[in-house]
């Protein structure tokens, strides 16, 4: 369910509707073969497609260099228009070769970027985990709206978005935690999403034991220690809804 916390204090967010799991949630991916959010070595991230183009169409674009198995258009949760990006899955790996030897890629009269969708130095293990950091989102954005719109990539198990005591609002920031760690692989290879026209940032989060004691002291690390210890790296809080980090958390986080 969509959830808020505050100072530590977790509380459920009753004002709106949940929305269904990925399985229920009728069109909201334009997936036309469900895989369970699991990716494979035969995975390509597809940009730059047209608004017009179907996973239909992408499918039998991409049949020409190997038997396609999976198919995932992104799309807005709420217009149900396409965002322009996707995701193919090949029967077979060497698919991916040879579609990346091809220098140039058109459909639907528009030039289509793949690439690999799986870094071919994935993350060590350390870094595997299920909670992302999501920043920047709309203060008129609930965690339900946020919870829809990551529920495309895989099964969302949680999201939090933490409170403003005084003006009992969201300050634009929380945690999304999936059901599966690859998801989280394939939302942050994306990094910049855009949820109600609001361009969003998400980082991994790393359980606090992975982070080294010295790098507590950097300005852009931060721990939560009210969502169950979690830290992130490499994201300037400072830039997120204008945010006084110190005095709004005190002993709960460290910058």
């Amino acid at each position: 369910a969509g959830m808020e916390a505050t100072n530590g204090a977790i509380e459920h967010d009753f004002h709106n509707t949940l929305v269904p799991i990925n399985g229920s949630h009728s069109g909201s991916s334009g997936r036309s073969t469900p895989n369970g959010g699991d990716p494979a070595p035969g995975k390509l991230f597809v940009g730059g497609l047209s608004w017009q183009t179907s996973s239909e169409k992408l499918r039998e674009y991409f049949n020409m260099f190997g038997t396609v198995t999976d198919v995932l258009i992104m799309k807005d949760p709420m217009t149900q228009r396409s965002r322009g990006f996707g995701f193919i899955t090949f029967a077979e790996p060497g698919s991916v070769d040879k579609v990346l030897k091809c220098p140039i890629h058109t459909l639907d009269g528009k030039k289509i970027d793949p690439k690999h969708a799986t870094p071919k130095n994935r993350a060590k293990q350390a870094n595997r985990t299920k909670k992302i950091f999501v920043g920047g989102v709309s203060q008129d954005t609930s965690s339900d709206e946020v919870k829809a719109y990551f529920n495309q990539f895989g099964k969302v198990e949680e999201t939090v978005m933490l409170m403003d005591q005084q003006t009992k609002r969201h300050r634009g920031f929380g945690f999304v935690t999936f059901e599966n760690e690859d998801v989280v692989d394939r939302v942050c290879e994306i990094h910049f999403h855009t949820i109600k026209n609001k361009k969003v940032e998400c980082k991994k989060a790393q359980p606090k034991e992975a982070v080294q004691p010295g790098a507590l002291a950097l300005g852009k690390r931060v721990v939560l220690g009210a969502l169950g210890g979690y830290s992130l790296t490499n994201v300037d809080m400072s830039s997120f809804q204008g945010v006084d980090w110190g005095s709004m958390y005190g002993m709960g986080m460290y910058v």
